[in-house]
């Protein structure tokens, strides 16, 4: 992100250079990707955690999650 960030900034200065349109493309296209394979892998990790844990993690709101005896070892949780 940074990389990219910093290629936006020094050659949006100097857009007439050989290399800037190279440079540029991969300053924007860095943070696209980056955002892409979050919001992705948010999804995936909350579809495999509801089906091998067997309990459901909301993505949006909030919900009371009480873990399975086995996973808290007679310990009480209750997320809010």
């Amino acid at each position: 992100m940074i990389a990219g960030g910093t290629a936006v900034l020094i050659y949006s200065v100097r857009p007439s250079a050989s290399y800037s349109e190279r440079l540029l493309s991969f300053g924007y296209k860095k943070p696209l990707y980056s955002l892409i394979l979050f919001t992705i892998s948010l999804f995936v990790i909350t579809l495999i955690a509801g089906y091998v844990l067997g309990f459901s993690i909301p993505l949006m709101g909030s919900r009371t999650v009480v873990l399975p005896a086995e996973f808290t070892q007679g310990a009480q949780l209750v997320f809010h």
